[in-house]
Formats: C-alpha cells, sequence, structure tokens
C-alpha cells in the first residue's frame, strides 16, 4: 500500500483547478532513474486511460495512476509534499 499525504493530494487539487485542461485527468506517479530518491519521484498529468498493469486508486477525489514496477518498489511508501518538494518517506525497518 501507498499513502498520499493530504497535504500533497491539496497540490494536486490546486495544480488541477489551475490547468483546466487536465480537470478530469488522473495523476501518474512514477520513479525515473534506478536509485530511490525524492529526485527520482515524479508526479504529472495523464490524460490516457490507464494501462492493463497500473495501478489505479482514488484518495480523496483524485485518481492515482502508478506503472507496476514503480508500485513495486513504492510499497509502505508515504509520498508528501513538503516545503516546496514531493518527498518520499519509506517506514523504518526493524529486525
Amino acid at each position: 500500500m501507498i499513502t498520499i499525504t493530504e497535504a500533497l493530494i491539496e497540490v494536486i487539487r490546486q495544480m488541477k483547478s489551475e490547468e483546466p485542461n487536465f480537470e478530469n485527468s488522473s495523476i501518474r506517479i512514477f520513479i525515473e532513474g534506478e536509485e530511490i530518491s525524492d529526485d527520482s519521484l515524479g508526479i504529472g498529468f495523464d490524460v490516457r486511460p490507464p494501462n492493463d498493469t497500473d495501478s489505479v486508486f482514488e484518495q480523496d477525489g483524485v485518481k492515482i495512476l502508478i506503472d507496476q514496477e514503480s508500485a513495486e518498489i513504492l510499497v509502505g511508501a508515504t509520498l508528501d509534499f513538503e516545503d516546496g518538494y514531493l518527498t518520499i518517506h519509506f517506514p523504518q525497518m526493524t529486525n
């Protein structure tokens, strides 16, 4: 499961309200590159229907798409918007 904070949902809503062409679009979240960091996390509007392999969920009225590879990497992560940046947090692993 991936958690998206209310702060990020608010930013997405604001972005959609400022771009009327994307009002009915989904939001696609993805990982770029081979290393996992805040810099490798991407987000954008997607007006196409979801792919068969996409994870699709809705949170607070925002439809979110994540490709299969990125979804596998992001399991357990919390996606947030802090200090003007999209951030990713993973839970602490304990032994």
